[in-house]
């Protein structure tokens, strides 16, 4: 029922979803006596009965959220307005109001399929506290006579779980890394009970458990894998997108999505794009050896 309320918002409406220029891939047709690609645009995401409109414009958002309704409403549906919100990028003006003419809700960040996706910060803190509060109610495990296999078993399964929960999608800086790496440093020593005062070099602490950022690294590059070769899923195109319109920042600029998989990789362009079409592919990721 709701792919049928989608597709009945979109359909002969696509060109008010958000556009998108891929600047790498030719992978796209282009038109007739022209260079240019053809822009792609997409409308909206969605996962079970959570959707997500998306446009380059505030007054399109709000036609397609009007065609929302309405479909909705044929198949004995509703919209609540109260869950419903919405966030803007540089964008001015009027704001987006449901069929009763009331306000929705504007948000300079919200929570979609359990993360913050507005930046990584604030996701990042939430996972490391969502950690600790798993690693603190397993307290009388780690404080057991069991095995220091078992209990790194059982921490890898329920409290690095917790804290990874969405990295693949992280656009994590040195600073933000470095965080992570010495949270998890944290926790492993919390699970095995080993004390500062010991003074165990992280080398023996973590012995065959690779740092959790090359961890995060491995998960970011298969999923980067997985997006790309899914030719019929729009993520295929969004992944190597580098916006070609607006101006970005005068100050260093933020680190992008594509950005960390060329530093992964080494690679970039062409190169990039003929090794992630390959379905079997090692990438040998160097490991930081200053946890020693």
């Amino acid at each position: 029922v709701v792919d049928y309320v989608m597709g009945s918002t979109v359909e002969g409406y696509e060109d008010l979803g958000l556009t998108i220029t891929e600047g790498r891939s030719t992978r796209l047709p282009r038109k007739a006596n022209k260079s240019a690609q053809t822009p792609v645009r997409f409308t909206d995401t969605g996962y079970a009965d959570d959707l997500c409109l998306v446009s380059d414009t505030l007054a399109e958002a709000q036609i397609l959220l009007g065609r929302l309704e309405t479909a909705a409403s044929e198949v004995g549906l509703l919209m609540n307005q109260k869950k419903t919100e919405y966030m803007c990028f540089n964008q001015t003006g009027t704001s987006l109001k449901s069929k009763e003419d009331k306000d929705l809700k504007r948000v300079d960040d919200f929570k979609y399929l359990g993360s913050w996706i507005n930046t990584t910060e604030r996701d990042l803190k939430i996972r490391i506290a969502k950690a600790w509060a798993a690693s603190n109610k397993l307290d009388k495990i780690w404080k057991s006579s069991l095995s220091r296999k078992l209990k790194v078993h059982f921490f890898r399964a329920t409290v690095e779980t917790v804290l990874l929960y969405g990295a693949e999608c992280w656009t994590l800086t040195k600073q933000q890394q470095k965080r992570i790496d010495g949270c998890y440093t944290r926790l492993l020593r919390a699970t095995l009970n080993v004390s500062w005062k010991q003074r165990m070099t992280n080398k023996i602490l973590y012995g065959d458990i690779p740092p959790i950022s090359q961890t995060i690294r491995e998960r970011r590059l298969r999923f980067a894998g997985h997006c790309y070769r899914a030719k019929e899923e729009v993520v295929s195109t969004v992944l190597m997108w580098k916006p070609l319109h607006g101006n970005r920042c005068v100050r260093k600029p933020a680190r992008t999505y594509l950005d960390l998989i060329e530093k992964d990789t080494g690679l970039n362009g062409g190169d990039l794009e003929a090794v992630m079409a390959e379905v079997l592919v090692k990438i040998i990721i160097p490991v930081d050896h200053r946890l020693s």
